[in-house]
C-alpha cells in the first residue's frame, strides 16, 4: 500500500487511496480538541469512521484528559492508515475493523465521549452511539453533519425522511439545520432517558458540528420537548418569531409565512465552555490561534435567538441598505433592544426586535 504523509498542527498522519482527509475540517478539529481539553473530566474516546485517524490522535496527543482514545472504520486502507499514524506518535491505542454501527451496537461503557464524522447525514448512527452511552450517567456525543443542502432546505423531503423536520431555505438556513441536527439527537437522546445540553455547536465550510453533553434522568430528558419547537418566517417582510406552534400568517404583514420544525429553540452553546476554550486556546500554539480566537469570540457573543436578520436580504425587501453589521447591532443596543453578530453570515445580527422595529429604526423614526 502507497502511503501519503501529511501534517497538522506537528502530528504526522497518513492517507491513503480511499482515505479521506479534508484540509479545511482542521478549524473544526482544533475547537474539538480545544473542547475536549475544557471539559475537566477523564474521557475515553471512541474516533468512529475514523479514516486517517488525525481528529483522534489529536484529541490524545493535545489533551492530557484523555485517558484512551479508539479508532473505527470500515475499510482496510483506512486501519492501515490509523496504525501508522499511532506508531509514528507514540499513541497507544487499539484499531478496529468494523461497521461503525456494529461496533457501537457491542460496546460496553468503554468509552464516553463518541465522536462520529461521516460523509453526509450522522441520522444512521446517533441511536447507536446514544445506546453505546445508556448505560452511564453521562457522557459525550460529538456529531457532523455535511449534508446541509439537506438541512437547509434544498431537498426538502428528504430532511423529513432522515431529520422527521422540515427546513426552511432562506438566509439562516444554516442555523435552521443545525437545530434540526440537535433536535434529531435529542428526540433519540429522550428515548433513552437522557437530557442533552449542547456545548458547542457551529456552521463552518459546508459542515455542521455539535458537541454535547448527555445527562442521565427522567426530568433532565423531559427538559428536552420543553426545547423543541417552530421557527416562522414571512418571505414578503422578513419577520421572524419562534415557539411551540408555527404562525401560519405574518403578525406584521398578513402574508402566509413560511416554517421549520420540529427544531431545537434552547441553547446550542454553552457561554461558560467557550470561555474556557478561549482561555486554553491562548496556552496552546496553534497556528490559526488568531482565527480560533476570533471564531470562538463570534460564538461567545452570539443570542440564544434562533434565527437572525440579514443586512443584504433588508436592502433587498425595504430599498433601506442597513449599516455594516457592527454598527447595526450598536444602532440596535442603543434603542434599548439586545443585539448580536452571528458566526453563520458575516451581514447577519441578531436581536430581539421584529422586523418592523429595526426598519424603524432604520427611517430615523422613534418605536
Amino acid at each position: 500500500m502507497e502511503f501519503n504523509e501529511s501534517e497538522e498542527q506537528n502530528i504526522k498522519f497518513y492517507t491513503a487511496e480511499h482515505v479521506f482527509y479534508n484540509p479545511h475540517m482542521e478549524l473544526s478539529r482544533t475547537l474539538s480538541s480545544l473542547l475536549a481539553g475544557s471539559l475537566g473530566e477523564k474521557l475515553f474516546i471512541l474516533d468512529g469512521m475514523a479514516a486517517s485517524g488525525i481528529r483522534g490522535m489529536r484529541y490524545k496527543k493535545e489533551n492530557k484528559n484523555v485517558e484512551k482514545v479508539a479508532f473505527v472504520d470500515v475499510y482496510d486502507a483506512a486501519v492501515e492508515c490509523i496504525k501508522k499514524g499511532i506508531k509514528e506518535n507514540g499513541i497507544r491505542a487499539e484499531v478496529f475493523r468494523e461497521d461503525i454501527n456494529r461496533f457501537l451496537f457491542n460496546a460496553t461503557n468503554e468509552y464516553n465521549f463518541i465522536e462520529l464524522d461521516p460523509f453526509g447525514t450522522p441520522t444512521p448512527h446517533v441511536y447507536f452511539a446514544v445506546r453505546a452511552l445508556r448505560n452511564l450517567k453521562s457522557g459525550y456525543l460529538s456529531i457532523t453533519a455535511t449534508d446541509t443542502a439537506v438541512l437547509c432546505g434544498a431537498h426538502k423531503k428528504a430532511c423529513l425522511k432522515n431529520y422527521h423536520s422540515r427546513p426552511m431555505r432562506n438566509y439562516f438556513c444554516h442555523e435552521t439545520g443545525l437545530r434540526i441536527l440537535i433536535n434529531y439527537i435529542a428526540r433519540i437522546a429522550h428515548e433513552f432517558n437522557f437530557g442533552i445540553k449542547p456545548l458547542l455547536s457551529f456552521y463552518y465550510r459546508h459542515q455542521m458540528k455539535t458537541i454535547i453533553r448527555l445527562e442521565k434522568g427522567a426530568e433532565k430528558a423531559d427538559e428536552n420537548l420543553r426545547q423543541m419547537g417552530y421557527v416562522s418566517f414571512c418571505p414578503k417582510c422578513l419577520n421572524a418569531t419562534s415557539g411551540k406552534t408555527m404562525e401560519k400568517t405574518c403578525s406584521i404583514c398578513g402574508k402566509e409565512n413560511d416554517f421549520a420544525g420540529e427544531l431545537w429553540l434552547g441553547e446550542i452553546n454553552d457561554k461558560k465552555m467557550i470561555k474556557k476554550m478561549l482561555g486554553l486556546n491562548e496556552k496552546r500554539k496553534y497556528e490559526s490561534r488568531e482565527q480560533v480566537e476570533r471564531f470562538l469570540s463570534l460564538i461567545e457573543e452570539e443570542l440564544s435567538i434562533p434565527y437572525f436578520f440579514d443586512t443584504h436580504g433588508i436592502a433587498k425587501a425595504y430599498g433601506k441598505m442597513p449599516p455594516k453589521t457592527e454598527k447595526m447591532v450598536k444602532l440596535l443596543k442603543k434603542h434599548g433592544f439586545e443585539g448580536s453578530r452571528t458566526h453563520f453570515s458575516p451581514t447577519g445580527f441578531k436581536t430581539d426586535a421584529s422586523i418592523k422595529e429595526i426598519v424603524s429604526l432604520l427611517a430615523g423614526r422613534n418605536v
